[in-house]
């Protein structure tokens, strides 16, 4: 699949507006968590707005990650030396 074709898909899926969260709200409750609106706890509720809002911040990033590789773009690691003990 083309990827523009690709990103096309997820930008219709991963909408920022109400209606858009809203489905993938219901979408991750029934298929994600196996919950319907009779057998769903408050628990439920949350974790499944909290996968609904990672698909989105799971999206941004990767296409972070994708403008940072197109412009060659120069990173910085740092690696903490308290955390090396041994």
């Amino acid at each position: 699949m083309p990827s523009d074709k690709l990103s096309t898909l997820i930008d219709a899926f991963l909408g920022m507006d109400d209606e858009a969260l809203a489905t993938s709200f219901v979408h991750h409750l029934e298929h994600s968590l196996a919950k319907d609106q009779y057998s769903a706890t408050q628990r439920d509720c949350l974790l499944s707005l909290c996968l609904a809002v990672r698909d989105r911040l799971v999206e941004r990033w990767n296409k972070t990650q994708q403008t940072y590789y197109e412009k060659e773009a120069r990173r910085v690691y740092y690696l903490s030396l308290e955390f090396l003990i041994g």
